[in-house]
């Protein structure tokens, strides 16, 4: 390539290209380990309801079937639950409401693809057929799927999550914001919907495990965006074992955009297979079971209310959200809508009064995680939108009033 206008060369040598293009990839359905079974799940078809029984009787004498596990077995062998580990108290300073995701659930399902069982096979066929095999009873309850009707704490999701409400984050100055927006000449407020995203990465989530006994040690291989983050969270949280007891290795991965940051359920299962029947499993997830299992983003409403004087210089801006998290907190559910919207919703403007307030949800819905962006597109979603709508009241054109509320270079530190 040519040089670029500051006379630097762009000439760059892609070294991983060739190899890609040509199909010499190596992703996470890719690994194999000699002598390895292979997992299959059921998951709920329904979005919220009580667990009256599962019979895996007739799914464990199934050709090929190694094991049948449920969440009862998982939580006697002392498994925990997923964690969240997003670090944010309530605007009273009191803790955020965790919640406990098994691996598979024990009691009670909370969204639609919550894996209830885990199958074991000699192939992953054999491991499908016999997830059909399973008697599931489960006594359906109410669901909420719209943050709107959960923000209305009607049906509750968790008796430890009052009206749903897992965390109830401000931050900026309220009274100062307040006072801006009560002494000015223009207020314009606008209310928007962010709906909800399937992430769909080209590379399905698929994972590896194997465990070896005499030294009790746990292997993973996953696509992901940080083995260590996952590292971390299986070995501290749910397997309770040294860092150097659990390996997680990642080899390509064919997009994640922060989808692929947590330990899933599927990797909790197959670790926990693995070292139980003594075997490798392996887990090739679907592009359908990605629509149920993998973490969605987005999903919110948001208020915005903004102040100009008579000569539309911006005075002050308050947003006021609700979003969802799902029927669980996912790792880092609630980073996206609070810390990352908060930190984008200045923008390029000069905004001397700024104040944000997100009330994080809990619905019966897929658990929400970071994804492209993860909240600094809503920010810049509502600010844009809200110079676009305050233009039109003002009756200033939408580039001057833009101008006019520019950061100034003597105002950059």
């Amino acid at each position: 390539m040519a040089s670029g206008q500051f006379g630097i060369s762009q000439h760059v040598e892609r070294r991983e290209d060739s190899r890609l293009l040509t199909g010499g990839g190596s992703y996470a359905d890719d690994t194999s380990f000699e002598g390895q079974a292979y997992a299959a799940f059921l998951r709920s078809p329904v979005g919220h309801g009580e667990i009256r029984s599962i019979d895996t009787s007739v799914a464990a004498g199934a050709p090929g079937v190694i094991a049948v596990y449920t969440g009862e077995d998982l939580q006697a062998a002392g498994l925990g639950p997923i964690p969240n580990v997003t670090p944010f108290n309530n605007r009273d300073g009191s803790p955020i409401l965790k919640t406990e995701r098994p691996a598979v659930a024990v009691g009670r399902v909370r969204h639609v693809g919550e894996i209830v069982a885990v199958v074991i096979a000699d192939s992953t066929a054999r491991a499908q057929d016999a997830v059909d095999l399973i008697d599931f009873d489960i006594d359906p309850l109410p669901a909420v799927v719209d943050v709107r009707e959960a923000a209305k704490g009607e049906i509750e999701i968790w008796d430890t999550v009052p009206g749903n409400v897992a965390l109830d984050f401000q931050i900026g100055d309220e009274a100062k914001a307040k006072a801006a927006v009560e002494s000015a000449a223009h207020v314009v407020k606008l209310t928007l919907t962010t709906n909800r995203l399937v992430a769909a990465s080209m590379e399905p989530r698929s994972a590896s495990a194997r465990y070896d006994a005499a030294s009790e040690t746990y292997e993973l291989v996953s696509g992901s965006q940080g083995v260590n983050a996952q590292r971390n969270m299986l070995a501290d949280a749910i397997f309770k074992v040294p860092h150097e007891k659990m390996r997680v290795r990642t080899n390509d991965v064919g997009g994640g955009f922060g989808m692929k940051t947590q330990a899933y359920p599927e990797y909790v299962a197959i670790l926990y297979a693995a070292r139980e029947t003594g075997r490798p499993v392996k887990w090739q997830g679907t592009r359908s079971e990605a629509f149920l299992a993998d973490n969605q983003a987005r999903d919110g409403v948001i208020n915005g209310t903004m102040a100009f004087d008579a000569d539309g210089k911006m005075l002050g801006f308050r947003v006021d959200m609700i979003a969802a998290m799902g029927g669980y907190l996912s790792s880092h559910g609630p980073a996206a809508a609070t810390r990352n919207v908060c930190n984008c919703l200045t923008g390029c403007y000069a905004n001397p009064a700024l104040e944000f307030q997100v009330k994080c949800l809990l619905t019966n819905n897929i658990p929400i995680g970071p994804y492209r962006g993860a909240g600094r597109p809503e920010a810049a979603y509502i600010l844009e939108r809200m110079m676009d709508h305050a233009a039109r009241e003002l009756g200033i054109d939408r580039v001057e009033l833009r101008r006019r509320n520019f950061i100034r270079p003597e105002q950059m530190p």
